[in-house]
């Protein structure tokens, strides 16, 4: 789920960046989480897409959670996988914060599609970058 949110992120600012005067910069959003490129996207998406207060919401709440479990989740919960009473609860946790994206990602995908459409771009012509 957090890669398919990564890949699309990647995509719809790729999108935006060669059909609009904006420089998203992507890896803000998907390795840093910086709140004003984030902030960036969003404004850009109420210019030029229906998207309300609900929806950069959810969009920066899935963000939120795929970077953190990307890049901390693991390592500041592994020892807590050794004990089955917090195996639990951690496991619980990480299934809401996958629902959380789960929206996130269709939301995301909304706008991929929405936008390919609006503006005749073929997905597969989208050069995407990408992190090495």
């Amino acid at each position: 789920m957090g890669q398919t949110l990564e890949f699309l992120t990647r995509t719809l600012v790729a999108i935006l960046n060669d059909n609009f005067d904006v420089e998203i910069e992507v890896e803000a959003l998907v390795i840093r989480e910086d709140r004003k490129t984030l902030g960036q996207l969003i404004g850009l998406l109420k210019s030029h897409a229906d998207i309300d207060d609900v929806g950069a919401s959810i969009l920066k709440q899935a963000l939120v959670k795929r970077n953190y479990i990307a890049h901390e989740f693991y390592i500041k919960n592994n020892y807590l996988f050794t004990d089955l009473e917090h195996r639990n609860k951690v496991y619980q946790t990480l299934v809401e914060d996958t629902k959380t994206m789960a929206l996130g990602t269709a939301l995301m995908s909304g706008f991929v599609e929405g936008f390919c459409e609006a503006l005749a771009i073929d997905k597969s012509k989208v050069l995407v970058k990408q992190s090495i």
